[in-house]
């Protein structure tokens, strides 16, 4: 049916116009005044490859060219997608948050019922296993598609705080008056979507919003504002659970006696202002499906080919969400390794007087978040990273980050 429908809007905005000039013009009435013309493109449809095909293809292109707008999940659409974000680039410089969606439809109560027929919602409706429910949906693609594009059209709207240009018909508002989101002040975002194994969607943006990179960088060196920018970070991402996550089992009739009490869409969620309960529902939903779990995936190469291209499970950080200055140091067998400075540094200059050049910040600048994890100041992982503060001269220390190649430095 996709391929229909490809094929009937293809043919629909591709169009065939002739040269503007007296001489295009004027050969294409005669070519189409040919009584032979039917004949030639019947024999060129059935023979694409023959010379006559060819011939007429170049007698063609001579005086009309293909024009029309482009073609939704078409090749071409996709490869125009990265000049865009490629502009995009250029003009607001680098995203701040780079978002994937990936919405469980085998847990949409709204697609399970429109893929069944059932249009009357009921609070008796049985939850079908999990097995029953990916059965549906994978029957069903139309209608895990349509709540899927209903779903993201919201998130981008409600959480990050913009419409879609294509599906609104009013002008986005001007910057200043526009609301501050979950991301902060929202300037632009592009979304693409793409399709997993088993064919179900998920989506993938970058969103540039008021704390920009190079926002960051050009108030770098002053304390006070580097605060105000970490606390705004640490209001938009945390990579800890508010509480000890605990598996809820639902409480409405399912087939399957053990699931949870967030895969099943007919529970409310707690409301945000009863911390406690909204708190231990979002704990118990991250602890179940942010959770790393190791598949043939994790082993792609380059990077799989050694550990997991992942990199989980990752290292943890006790200590506040704060800005480090990565270079690099030699251990006692010369070997290089990547440490962070406990303070940011000055400005590295080259020495150069081209004007262009004499700002240029060459300092490597990372965002480590608040990743807790044990009591200890520096708690070690199993196959993942840890930090030791190291003196690296009278006034200088550094972080070092250690792997499990490089642990008995450090140690």
């Amino acid at each position: 049916m996709f391929n229909i429908y490809q094929r009937v809007v293809t043919s629909r905005r591709v169009s065939l116009l002739v040269r503007n000039n007296s001489t295009s013009i004027q050969r294409f009435m005669q070519l189409c005044a040919n009584p032979e013309l039917p004949t030639w493109l019947q024999y060129c449809v059935e023979n694409p490859r023959s010379k006559r095909a060819d011939d007429l293809y170049k007698e063609i292109a001579a005086v009309a060219h293909v024009a029309g707008s482009s073609v939704p999940w078409s090749p071409l659409e996709r490869k125009s997608v990265l000049s865009k974000i490629i502009s995009m680039f250029c003009y607001l410089s680098a995203p701040s948050f780079f978002l994937t969606i990936s919405p469980s439809d085998n847990d949409s109560i709204l697609t399970l019922r429109i893929a069944q027929g059932e249009w009357r919602f009921s609070t008796e409706w049985h939850l079908p296993s999990l097995q029953e429910r990916t059965r549906v949906t994978t029957d069903h693609p139309i209608a895990s598609a349509r709540i899927f594009t209903m779903l993201m059209f919201a998130v981008l709207e409600l959480l990050v705080g913009l419409p879609c240009e294509h599906a609104t018909r009013t002008s986005t508002p001007p910057v200043d008056a526009r609301l501050l989101g979950n991301f902060g002040v929202v300037i632009a975002f592009v979304a693409i979507i793409e399709l997993q194994l088993r064919g179900t969607p998920h989506l993938h943006a970058l969103i540039f919003c008021d704390v920009s990179p190079q926002f960051v960088r050009r108030n770098l060196d002053d304390p006070q504002i580097r605060e105000q920018i970490l606390h705004r970070i640490d209001t938009i991402v945390k990579a800890a659970l508010p509480c000890e996550p605990i598996a809820v089992p639902s409480r409405q009739p399912c087939q399957d006696e053990s699931t949870p009490a967030f895969r099943d869409q007919r529970t409310a969620v707690p409301a945000p202002f009863n911390l406690s309960e909204f708190a231990a529902h979002v704990a118990g939903v991250v602890s179940s499906t942010n959770m790393h779990t190791h598949a043939l995936t994790c082993t792609k190469p380059p990077h799989g080919t050694t550990r997991c291209r992942t990199a989980y499970p990752r290292g943890s950080r006790n200590g506040p969400t704060t800005f480090l200055q990565l270079t690099l140091l030699r251990d006692p067998g010369g070997k290089e390794q990547p440490v962070a400075l406990s303070h940011i540094g000055p400005v590295l200059s080259d020495g150069v007087d081209d004007p262009l050049l004499r700002d240029r910040d060459k300092r490597v600048i990372v965002l480590e978040l608040s990743r807790p994890n044990g009591d200890g100041p520096h708690p070690v992982t199993e196959d993942g990273a840890y930090y030791v503060d190291i003196e690296l001269g009278e006034n200088s220390r550094c972080v070092l980050i250690a792997f499990p190649v490089a642990m008995q430095y450090g140690c």
